[in-house]
């Protein structure tokens, strides 16, 4: 109940900093008017925090900013509206992806909080990606350039190709690549998705588990029409072009 604090143990400083916090009403324990929370990925040196507003209902509403801690003080990097009803996301948003600071989608929702047009995601303020999302469905509809999931600095991956529109991938997708000393993304791999089913089917040139820069390697092999590997896969070495193991898949 009351205000709470949330205090920083700066390395720098060698003290205490009150870097967020709230109040919690005193009946039901629900957070009510302006908070600071802390994003759940906040460390020392990426500082990241939601600023905004709850309702007597314990629901955020308003605008809510979210910012970052760069150059001794807080700068705004993204935010957007909550519907203040159910705390819905509504309208142009610009959000971090995943727990990735420095990766942000740009886009719009619907009044029942889905995802809806066109959105881009960005890193360092260049577009790498993005698509179209169906706006009765909320699904990923068309064609669509869509990153590795941990995507970074050392691991530059996209993937590039169309869902159908029941959110479903299918046809040909491409894997590519910018290595981190270039500028330029290049083909390293992909296959085709069953337009039925969405399974991968056919020739594919996968990832490595462990892809990543010094890192890559790719697998190269076969699916049946039911999205098993079949065959022999070959893992090879992106860099050299040498072939490094051999694995047989019996199905």
């Amino acid at each position: 109940m009351g205000r709470w604090d949330i205090i920083l143990i700066d390395d720098k400083l060698v003290g205490y900093k009150l870097i967020g916090g709230g109040s919690y009403d005193f009946n039901q324990g629900i957070k009510v008017g302006n908070w600071v929370e802390l994003w759940e990925n906040f460390m020392n040196h990426i500082q990241v925090t939601y600023n905004g507003e709850y309702n007597s209902k314990g629901i955020k509403t308003g605008r809510w900013d979210i910012k970052c801690y760069e150059q001794e003080q807080y700068k705004q990097i993204g935010g957007g509206w909550y519907d203040g009803d159910q705390g819905l996301k509504i309208g142009k948003w610009q959000e971090l992806w995943h727990d990735r600071y420095y990766i942000h989608l740009h886009g719009e929702y619907n009044i029942k909080g889905k995802k809806m047009g066109r959105w881009n995601i960005e890193s360092m303020g260049q577009n790498i990606g993005g698509g179209f999302y169906d706006s009765i469905y909320g699904n990923k509809t068309g064609r669509w350039v869509d990153i590795e999931k941990d995507f970074w600095r050392f691991k530059q991956v996209i993937y590039d190709g169309e869902y159908n529109i029941k959110g479903m991938k299918i046809g040909r997708w491409d894997t590519l690549y910018c290595q981190v000393e270039e500028k330029e993304y290049k083909l390293i791999g992909g296959g085709s998705y069953d337009s039925s089913s969405g399974v991968k089917i056919g020739s594919w040139v996968e990832l490595w588990e462990s892809f990543g820069y010094n890192l890559e390697r790719t697998y190269i092999g076969e699916y049946n029409l039911q999205g098993d590997k079949v065959g022999i896969w070959v893992e090879m070495g992106l860099r050299n072009n040498q072939k490094l193991k051999e694995t047989q898949y019996d199905n």
